[in-house]
């Protein structure tokens, strides 16, 4: 297969190129579309259309030598094997084919070309570096586990020293949590503690701070890549079908008193620092300043200003 390329100027495809392009396209597949031009001759690195047009040849074909065309040398080999002997079948062996392999043999028992062997050196060194950059964006983890969470993508950007990946070993299961700087100030390392799992509402599981982080615990690292930020809390799955990834509740008895009047939290009033509850006497309304004790999500403690039995009207 032949192609070509224009030597000077521009020449168009002319009424004898355009009969052989009609023939081409009612005889041959559109493999590769309408031919550009239809070659008729050549000589050394030249080649002419059906419509006499010259050209430089610079593609001469695919997958092929690049001999130029009607070269005398040429010629006269391929016309000499011809009379001999045309194609012959990879069953059989031809003599020039064995001379040919027995001349390249000799070349390279007489020693490696030394342009090859600067090739070969900067190839390998060129594989060193991609390996060297390959090696140097791989992420390894330093346990076996589980990938549970991913926070880097494709395109885009990844701050340094930030987690991209979460990876949980399902033998050694534990809670970790990111409490507020205002509650981890009450909290401490060997603390009880209580878990309520999503996936089993009621239940009810005992557990204990093992870890808090940096100032408040032993959590953190000799660099700023190394410290833990997460609370650590250890408890017994017993014999519940867990996951890497349950979301849980975790409880911690900061103080207890027991025997205390509790209200919720929607029942405390405040305005210009006074806390105050309105309680029903008899159908009014009157306001009652009262003392807080302990506080949580879900109980307030009533030190002072109420007594058992009244009833204190909601937000």
């Amino acid at each position: 297969m032949s192609s070509a390329a224009v030597a000077r100027g521009t020449a168009v495809v002319g009424e004898i190129g355009d009969r052989w392009t009609r023939r081409y396209a009612a005889t041959m597949m559109n493999t590769f579309g309408t031919p550009q031009r239809v070659l008729v001759r050549g000589e050394g690195c030249y080649v002419w259309d059906a419509d006499g047009n010259r050209y430089l040849d610079l593609l001469a074909g695919i997958a092929v030598n690049a001999l130029g065309h009607a070269h005398p040398l040429l010629v006269s080999a391929v016309t000499a094997q011809l009379a001999t002997l045309g194609h012959v079948s990879n069953f059989f062996a031809t003599a020039p084919q064995i001379a040919l392999a027995e001349r390249e043999l000799e070349r390279l028992e007489e020693g490696t070309e030394t342009n090859l062997e600067a090739a070969v050196g900067r190839s390998t060194l060129a594989v060193e570096r991609l390996q060297a950059q390959l090696d140097a964006t791989q992420i390894t983890s330093p346990i076996a586990g589980k990938v549970t969470s991913v926070s880097c993508y494709e395109g885009r950007e990844v701050n340094a020293y930030s987690p991209v990946f979460v990876v949980a070993d399902e033998a050694e299961i534990e809670v970790t949590a990111e409490p507020m700087s205002t509650q981890l100030q009450r909290l401490a390392e060997g603390m009880e503690a209580a878990i309520i799992l999503s996936a089993y509402p009621g239940k009810e599981l005992p557990a204990e701070i093992i870890q808090l982080p940096y100032p408040y615990g032993g959590g953190g690292g000799a660099t700023v890549e190394e410290a833990d930020k997460l609370t650590h809390i250890s408890f017994d799955p017993q014999d519940l079908d867990l996951k890497p990834g349950d979301l849980v509740k975790v409880i911690v008895t900061i103080e207890q008193r027991e025997d205390v009047l509790w209200l919720p939290p929607a029942a405390i009033r405040t305005f210009a620092g006074r806390k105050f509850v309105e309680v029903d006497e008899d159908g009014t309304r009157k306001r009652v300043d009262v003392v807080l004790g302990i506080e949580s999500a879900e109980r307030v403690e009533i030190r002072e200003g109420l007594q058992e039995g009244q009833t204190v009207v909601g937000q």
